[in-house]
């Protein structure tokens, strides 16, 4: 059994997604490593397929029907960049779109019951355009 992490970015009601074919979607996932916790695999896997960085992650749910995946039993957890930074624009990435009306578009396997379940979470999610301040450590 493994287990696939997928991560959730929305932006102004749009959710990233990875064009599959001409008229698949994906979310942006990872599987995850004996040594990895969900969040550094959703890390990992946003970098990897997206250039962007998560800068703040936070679980949102597990699917695990029973034939989520013909190849596999894997299970689904999804977790949300609550925070994110947008990509280097140097970055090689796969192909990203923001899909607008993410409640009609047909997505992988039960991507869109996860969308349709998750959704909810959208207006949690915001982007940062700049780095985050530095603690400031007073001096005794």
């Amino acid at each position: 059994m493994r287990i696939a992490v997928y991560i959730l970015v929305f932006d102004k009601g749009r959710v990233l997604a990875l064009k599959e074919d001409a008229n698949l979607y994906r979310l942006p996932k990872a599987i995850l490593r004996q040594e990895e916790t969900m969040a550094s695999a959703a890390q990992r896997g946003l970098r990897k397929e997206t250039g962007i960085e998560a800068a703040e992650l936070h679980f949102t749910g597990i699917y695990d029907a029973l034939d989520r995946n013909p190849h596999c039993r894997e299970i689904g957890a999804v977790l949300l960049a609550r925070w994110w930074r947008d990509p280097p624009l140097s970055r090689e990435t796969h192909e990203i779109h923001w899909v607008e009306n993410f409640a009609s578009a047909l997505f992988a396997g039960d991507q869109n019951v996860m969308l349709s379940e998750q959704g909810i979470f959208a207006p949690l999610s915001s982007r940062e355009t700049r780095s985050p301040p530095l603690l400031e450590i007073a001096s005794a």
